[in-house]
């Protein structure tokens, strides 16, 4: 299993600041969204998504663990910021209705911009940055071609894993269930 990196032990300043996260957080990737992560910066546009996942294991022991269950793509475009109010909405009105799922929020570089900026901006840091600094639980996760970054709080570890038993069936209730919240807000079709 690969492990990413968690930048957030990089960062001192900040964490000095912050109260500690009290448990070590475990999410386990199946390797079908592993592989659209790898796809995703291999398109002609950037993506600002979210990554699904639930508790699965150790509540009452010294880790929790988490399986991520599918990838919702927020918006996509060629800024360095992309923004679609509407699927924002989506993500919310789901999240409010789900509150067992929380979010990875994703930002990529696509193979054009990384010609432009090989390594992530100043701003895109920045813009996590903040983020941290208002949710200690904010996950974060930078995706280019050649690196994945992770910005959170804590102890925090994402590994990649087999596709478990039912994955494919709990992957497509998540969709269905955005798509059928996107129909009920009157929404066309998403990135």
């Amino acid at each position: 299993m690969r492990e990413f990196l968690n930048i957030s032990r990089l960062d001192k300043p900040i964490w000095d600041k912050m109260p500690p996260v009290p448990k070590p957080r475990r999410i386990l990737l199946p390797e079908y969204l592993d592989d659209q992560l790898k796809d995703l910066p291999t398109a002609p546009f950037e993506t600002r998504g979210s990554l699904l996942y639930t508790p699965i294991s150790n509540l009452g022991g010294t880790s929790i663990d988490f399986m991520a269950e599918a990838l919702f793509a927020n918006a996509t475009g060629l800024t360095s910021h992309p923004n679609d109010p509407q699927s924002e909405e989506i993500l919310r009105t789901f999240l409010g209705r789900n509150l067992i799922y929380q979010t990875v929020e994703l930002h990529t570089h696509c193979t054009s911009a990384n010609t432009l900026f090989p390594r992530f901006t100043s701003g895109d840091i920045e813009s996590y940055t903040l983020q941290l600094r208002k949710n200690k639980r904010f996950i974060g996760m930078m995706v280019s071609p050649a690196k994945r970054l992770l910005y959170c709080h804590g102890d925090v570890k994402v590994e990649v894993v087999p596709n478990p038993d039912g994955f494919d069936e709990n992957k497509k209730k998540v969709l269905k269930e955005l798509d059928n919240i996107r129909l009920e807000l009157g929404y066309g079709e998403l990135p």
